[in-house]
C-alpha cells in the first residue's frame, strides 16, 4: 500500500496568510538571526513567513506548539525534528512555497519553481542536463521549452534533497526517464528505486516535483490557518 505524503502550497509573499510580525514570534533565535542576515527586506520577510508556516504545519501534525518545536539539520542540511518519525522537506521559489510531510517515509525531497522567472535556459541545460534531457527540451516548440526545463530542474533538485546530498550530487549525475514528455523517474545514479511525481500549478505559473524512496500518494493539506 502506498505511503502518504501530505502536501501544501502557500504564498510567502505580501498576500501570505501569515503576517511577518506574528510569524517572527514563532521563530527560534537561530532562525531570526538568519532572517536578519538577509540584505533585502523582501527576502527576510519571505524567509520569516516560510519558517513560520513550516512551524505551524509541524505543530499541527505533531500536536505541539509551533514556537516550541526544535528543528535541527543533518550534516548536509536536511531538516528534522529530534525524537519524531515525521519526515519533511520544503522548497520555495520567489513568493511561493511547497511543504511536504510523511509519517512513514524515511526520505523525502521536494522542489518548486516559478517558470516565469528569468533564466538562461539554454546555458543551464548544457551545464546541468544530460544530452538526452537536452534533446527532450529541444524537440519541443520554443514556447513550451521553459516549462519542461523547470520540470527537469525540479526533479533533479528534489532528488538531490532526498538524501540531503544537495550539490554534492551534481545535476548531470542524475538522469531522468520520461513518459509522454514529462519526467517520470530516474535512470541513474544507481542504485535507484526512487519514485518521482511531477506536479504543475498553472494558476501559480509553477511546476514542482516530489521524490521519495518508496511508492506514495499525495494528500493535500488544508491551507493555513485551517
Amino acid at each position: 500500500m502506498p505511503h502518504e505524503v501530505i502536501l501544501s502550497i502557500e504564498s510567502i509573499g505580501d498576500d501570505s496568510p501569515i503576517p511577518v510580525d506574528s510569524g517572527a514570534q514563532l521563530l527560534s533565535p537561530v532562525e531570526m538571526e538568519k532572517a536578519n542576515s538577509f540584505r533585502f527586506q523582501i527576502h527576510r520577510n519571505r524567509y520569516i513567513r516560510g519558517r513560520a508556516l513550516l512551524r505551524t504545519k509541524l505543530g499541527r501534525l505533531l500536536n505541539s506548539s509551533a514556537s516550541e518545536i526544535v528543528i535541527e539539520e543533518e550534516k548536509r542540511g536536511k531538516p528534522f525534528v529530534p525524537g519524531s518519525n515525521l519526515s519533511f522537506n520544503l522548497s520555495h521559489s520567489e513568493d511561493l512555497a511547497m511543504f511536504a510531510f510523511s509519517n512513514s517515509l524515511a526520505r523525502l525531497g521536494v522542489d518548486i519553481e516559478r517558470f516565469d522567472r528569468d533564466s538562461d535556459i539554454e546555458g543551464l541545460s548544457e551545464h546541468c542536463f544530460t544530452p538526452r534531457e537536452c534533446r527532450e527540451i529541444q524537440e519541443l516548440p520554443r514556447a513550451e521549452r521553459r516549462v519542461l526545463f523547470f520540470r527537469i530542474w525540479t526533479a533533479k533538485e528534489a532528488r538531490m534533497k532526498l538524501t540531503g546530498e544537495g550539490m554534492h550530487l551534481e545535476p548531470r549525475e542524475i538522469e531522468l526517464t520520461f513518459s509522454k514528455g514529462v519526467p517520470s523517474g530516474f535512470q541513474k545514479p544507481f542504485p535507484g528505486g526512487e519514485i518521482l511525481e511531477a506536479l504543475q500549478y498553472s494558476e501559480h505559473g509553477a511546476v514542482g516535483s516530489i521524490v521519495a524512496d518508496q511508492a506514495f500518494k499525495v494528500q493535500p493539506m488544508l491551507a493555513f490557518p485551517a
